[in-house]
Parts: structure tokens; sequence; C-alpha cells
């Protein structure tokens, strides 16, 4: 009828009614062709969101031999391109403190599959590091087959300084209401759960007896 559609041909000799001969077999593949543009495609797709995406993506195999850097991956790391990356282990940017621990729970998950959030230091190109939170997943073929990891990084560095920032601040503010010449009591729920050390002597109470009845 005219149609064209590929096709795979293999051949070889053989002998045919005693007769050397060629045997050709002939494979339509133009469903095979289909199904491959289309996972492409697909693949495309997930490359675009990827690459959108706030946060640095790794992708890495399961040997921990890193395939994909995202644009801001490479930012975060101070990379150029994904050729300086890639084929290295995911674990080599990690700070070498942290190596034996992040084997580990590369293993764990490997073996779980499950969804891992671990803390690391980052170790950028130019030898500096970053505190960062991964979120790491197993990402599975078609059939079910764990083919790859899936991490996602964030910067974390500018929060855990926050937070170190606030506890010394709680602290300054504990010692300044501790050493108070007013006495002060904090009540939590209907009950004094703290006395400075004025509050005590006012009440004439010890620091053991305030603490019973509170």
């Amino acid at each position: 009828d005219g149609r064209r559609f590929e096709v795979l041909i293999n051949s070889k000799p053989i002998k045919y009614e005693g007769q050397p001969a060629i045997l050709g077999i002939i494979t339509d593949i133009s469903q095979l062709k289909r199904v491959s543009s289309e996972l492409s495609e697909a693949e495309d797709v997930q490359k675009n969101i990827l690459r959108m995406m706030p946060e640095a993506v790794v992708i890495h195999d399961l040997s921990g031999a890193i395939t994909y850097v995202s644009e801001k991956a490479l930012e975060l790391t101070g990379y150029s391109s994904l050729d300086e990356v890639k084929g290295r282990s995911f674990i080599e940017m990690l700070a070498p403190c942290d190596h034996e621990r992040a084997i580990e729970e590369l293993t764990r998950l490997l073996k779980s599959e499950e969804h891992l959030v671990t803390y690391n230091s980052i170790l950028r190109k130019d030898g500096s590091t970053l505190d960062g939170e991964v979120s790491a997943s197993v990402l599975k073929s078609p059939a079910g087959k764990a083919r790859a990891v899936l991490c996602i990084v964030r910067d974390v560095t500018e929060r855990n300084r926050m937070e170190v920032a606030l506890r010394e601040s709680e602290g300054k503010y504990r010692n300044l209401v501790e050493r108070a010449k007013d006495g002060i009591v904090i009540a939590q729920d209907g009950k004094a759960t703290f006395f400075n050390d004025m509050a005590l002597v006012l009440a004439g109470l010890s620091r053991e007896r305030a603490e019973s009845i509170s």
C-alpha cells in the first residue's frame, strides 16, 4: 500500500538445500522508535522541571557517580559545568568529616528505598564548605528496579547561624534575668516554673523548695 516503516535487519550466512545462502531476519521497530521518542520527550520534560526548581538537584547512580547536576547545584558548589563533576562520586562533594556517615546513609537508603533527609557539610570547588540539608530518594525504572538516587540540596548555612544566634541571645537574656535586682517569676499553665535569685530572696525560699512547689 506504499507505507514506509523502520525495520532492523539481521543477516548471517547459512546453507539452504545444500547451497550457500543468506538468512535475513527483518523486525519491525517502528513501534519501538515511537516509544523511544516518547520516553525522550518525557525525559526532556523532567529535565526542564529539575532545571526550574529553586533548590539544587543532583542525580547519581547506585555507586554514587554523579550523572546530572542542575544549574543551581553548580552555582551552589562553585563549578561551571556538568563536565567538571560528571562521573565523580557524590561523596567527594561532601567534607571529609562526613564521608563515612554519608556512605552508611547511602547504603541504608538503597536497602530501604525510602526517603532520607540528612545534614552534611557540602564541599565547594574553592575548598570552602556550607551547611547542606540533603533530601534523597531512590529513582526506579518502570519495572520497579532502583536505578539512581535523586538528591535535593538546600543551603541551610544562614538558617543554622540564625539558630545559633538565637540560642546565644536566649542565654544572654537568661543571665540578665537571673542577675536582675528585681524579683522575677515566670509562670506557665498556672504554675511558677522559674524564679530568679532575687525572687527567691524576697520569697524566703531556697531553689530546691521553689522547684518543689512550682
